[in-house]
């Protein structure tokens, strides 16, 4: 991982609010929206979206059509990775929450490992079978 190159510092939000905020995103993957973007070990703050489409130059949508959205980071209160999942027209469920959260939950397990992100102080992580971990690997 190559770090990137720090840029001018500015606060746009007090401490406090983006405390609180932050608390917000981890209560949507806690018992929220978004808790299928859960990782084992790891306090992950998030955000559901669905969204209909609209149809091209008119003022109206396209009936069924959807883009379903998760965006979140890792470790919470330490962000080390951070990424949106956007998931154009699925099918048969739509809703962020149940479609993109998961694919979210899957990058990012394996990126917080593949990178050595330590866990979140005081949440247990299961013990991994394997120093490898295959993103397309069905869970069950």
């Amino acid at each position: 991982m190559t770090k990137a190159p720090a840029s001018a510092t500015r606060r746009a939000l007090p401490a406090s609010i983006a405390q609180e905020l932050t608390q917000m995103l981890v209560r949507v993957v806690e018992g929220g929206t978004g808790v299928k973007a859960e990782i084992p070990g790891y306090a992950v703050a998030g955000k559901t979206g669905t969204a209909q489409i609209p149809y091209p130059g008119r003022a109206s949508y396209i009936p069924g059509d959807y883009n379903a959205t998760f965006v979140g980071f890792a470790p919470a209160q330490d962000p080390v990775l951070s990424m949106i999942v956007v998931i154009e027209r699925p099918t048969p469920d739509f809703y962020g929450g149940d479609v993109a959260a998961p694919v979210f939950a899957r990058v990012m397990d394996y990126a917080l490992h593949r990178y050595g992100v330590p866990g979140t102080p005081g949440l247990i992580a299961p013990a991994r079978n394997s120093g490898s971990v295959s993103l397309f690997q069905d869970v069950t």
